[in-house]
């Protein structure tokens, strides 16, 4: 026993400070394995997205993580020391599907950084699919100010895209470009955003318009008079040589107008831009600008279908044609009480330009007639594409006498002879 005394009481200061230099040692070890509770805000991140769909989901933040680390690595942990994340490529987007529940995923971004239990370890994810759908832009003027009256809003364009998550975009209800009238009755004109909105007037966010601006124009007057006038097609230029202006149609024959009440009620009628009509023929269709003034808006579309006729003109011409006898006897002379006549053609004035004068035949038939004075009809053949207006005279007298014949030479007769 001594010797055991002797052995623990031999330099006991030195074997006292190795005891608790030990016991600070392990102590520091142990408390470095500690596990420790961290509360930052860790946002989550998402990967491997479905392709064409979109997240409808506000991933709530990674808010509780414990983890084991030295004290030196610990002391200087930040939010960005870790990196949550959720893998969405198992994720199968569906109209209106309901939301998924989905694994947290969390990473220690410093190799001294053991993680040992975090939270959410789950998030529910609704994932839509990407549509597009076209609407008509719809203008907000607001509240108009008093004493003013406004014609009819124009957006160009007129219609727009929008594009987002099939949820968002049926929740539209318009898409709206919003202007301002001035009470100074100052036109509007001017290009502005168009916004996505729901039925109660909210914005729709997370949705994509194409194009995002429009021009709106509204026409401000501090009194507003709109009309119902016919167009006016207004016709320039010469019509070629032997032809003429036909049927007009106007397609659609009224329009709406609108301006300030003393410009309007001054109109009969809305003309339109100039129509050449030189060098045209047949039936020609055009889509015509209309021409009101100035200070004068046409509601709705600016141009007009117009179908034009460009005939040949009707006309006459007058020949002078010497007569022909038909079945003439050679035996027979004939006198005519006029050697020619004159005679009308009725067509248009292309055909009639062609015909040639030595076409023109008058005739009158003696075929059987014997001598004597006969009042006979001319008849007149025309040529293809006129008819015979007119004859003059349209009958002639005719008189016909037989040739007298040749008197016939007596026959010599026999004498008697003289006798000796």
């Amino acid at each position: 026993m001594r010797n055991v005394a002797d052995f623990l009481l031999r330099n006991w200061p030195l074997k006292l400070g190795a005891a608790v230099l030990a016991t600070v040692l392990y102590g520091g070890v142990v408390l470095s394995e500690t596990t420790r509770t961290w509360s930052p805000q860790v946002p989550i991140e998402i990967i491997n997205p479905p392709r064409d769909a979109a997240v409808l989901t506000a991933l709530r933040p990674v808010t509780r993580i414990e983890y084991r680390a030295p004290i030196d690595v610990a002391s200087r942990l930040t939010s960005g020391s870790f990196r949550a994340f959720v893998d969405l490529s198992g994720v199968r987007p569906e109209v209106g599907g309901e939301p998924v529940s989905v694994p947290v995923q969390l990473e220690s971004v410093d190799d001294g950084v053991q993680i040992t239990d975090y939270g959410p370890k789950t998030v529910d994810v609704q994932v839509d699919p990407v549509v597009t759908r076209e609407l008509t832009v719809r203008v907000d003027s607001g509240q108009i100010p008093e004493g003013l009256d406004v014609g009819p809003a124009q957006a160009d364009p007129p219609t727009v895209a929008l594009r987002g998550a099939s949820t968002r975009i049926a929740s539209v209800t318009t898409a709206t470009a919003r202007v301002a009238v001035d009470a100074s009755a100052l036109n509007v004109d001017q290009e502005v955003d168009v916004v996505p909105l729901d039925g109660a007037g909210t914005l729709v966010t997370g949705v994509d318009v194409t194009p995002p601006r429009v021009r709106v124009r509204i026409e401000v007057a501090r009194q507003i008079s709109t009309a119902t006038l016919p167009v006016a097609p207004q016709l320039s230029g010469e019509i070629d040589q032997g032809y003429q202006l036909g049927h007009v149609t106007v397609e659609p024959l009224t329009v709406v107008v609108s301006g300030e009440a003393p410009a309007v009620e001054q109109l009969s009628s809305v003309p339109t831009a100039p129509i050449e009509l030189g060098g045209r023929t047949g039936t020609i269709e055009l889509a015509v600008e209309l021409a009101p003034p100035p200070e004068v808006t046409v509601n709705g579309s600016e141009s007009v279908k117009i179908t034009l006729e460009i005939v040949p003109a009707p006309g006459s011409r007058t020949y002078e044609t010497g007569l022909t006898l038909v079945g003439a006897r050679p035996d027979l002379t004939y006198a005519l009480s006029t050697p020619s006549v004159l005679v009308k053609l009725a067509g248009t004035v292309p055909v009639l330009d062609a015909i040639d004068a030595s076409e023109v035949g008058a005739l009158v038939d003696v075929t059987g007639l014997g001598p004597g004075r006969r009042e006979l009809a001319v008849r007149v053949d025309a040529p293809a594409g006129v008819e015979v207006g007119a004859v003059a005279p349209e009958t002639i007298i005719v008189d016909i006498v037989a040739l007298p014949q040749e008197p016939s030479l007596p026959l010599p007769t026999d004498s008697p002879s003289p006798s000796p």
